[in-house]
């Protein structure tokens, strides 16, 4: 076997696992703030899951009701998971 090819090898799988990671860290918040709003109830449906109180407020009026019910902290939450799982499939 060639080293310079299993590090190359090495290398890419690498690249491609971090590049994942700061893609879900990046993209996280946006996407917590969608499943939210996704979520909420409207009066005719029976809505299933939790329901976080966010029908009727706009994409920046959620995030100022994350940050200040949960703190900045709240903007990554579950981000953890989602990290892990991109960056299994970024690096293959």
């Amino acid at each position: 076997a060639d080293p310079d090819r299993s590090l190359y090898l090495l290398r890419t799988v690498t690249a491609g696992a971090i590049s994942g990671c700061l893609s879900a860290f990046v993209g996280s918040p946006f996407f917590l703030i969608k499943v939210r709003l996704q979520t909420q109830a409207t009066s005719s449906t029976l809505a299933m899951g939790t329901q976080h109180g966010y029908r009727d407020l706009s994409f920046f009026q959620v995030i100022r009701k994350i940050v200040a019910d949960e703190g900045l902290k709240g903007m990554y939450r579950g981000v953890t998971s989602g990290m892990l799982r991109v960056s299994m499939g970024s690096a293959a």
